[in-house]
C-alpha cells in the first residue's frame, strides 16, 4: 500500500476506537523517521531537537532586526528628504528677497 493512500486512510478514519491500526503506525513510524532524517544531529548523533528550535528562534529574530532596519531607514530616507527640501524652500525664499531688495545675485 502506498504512503499517500495510507495517510487518506488514516485521515479518513473513523475517530470511534482510540487504538491505531498496523498501517497506521507503519505511516506514522515512517513520517517521525523523515522527519527526524531532515533535523540536525548532535555530538552522540542523536536528533538535535533544541538545536533546530534555537536555529528557528534565530531565524526569527533576524527577520525581525531585519524588518527594524528597513523601517529606521525608511524614517531616515523621509527625514533628509523633508529637510532637503525645506532647505531649498529656504534658499528660493532668499534668492526671491535679495532680488526683490535689489541686493545679491540680479541677472541683468
Amino acid at each position: 500500500m502506498s504512503t499517500n493512500s495510507m495517510s487518506n486512510r488514516c485521515d479518513q478514519k473513523n475517530h470511534e476506537d482510540d487504538e491505531p491500526t498496523a498501517d497506521e503506525l507503519t505511516l506514522l513510524r515512517m513520517k517521525i523517521r523523515r522527519i527526524e532524517s531532515s533535523m540536525p544531529r548532535d555530538d552522540v548523533g542523536d536528533v538535535d531537537y533544541e538545536g533546530h528550535r534555537r536555529f528557528h528562534e534565530e531565524k526569527v529574530k533576524a527577520l525581525k532586526a531585519e524588518e527594524e532596519f528597513w523601517q529606521a531607514l525608511k524614517l531616515e530616507i523621509v527625514k533628509k528628504g523633508v529637510w532637503s527640501l525645506l532647505v531649498i524652500l529656504c534658499g528660493l525664499v532668499m534668492l526671491g528677497l535679495s532680488v526683490k531688495l535689489g541686493i545679491g545675485f540680479a541677472a541683468k
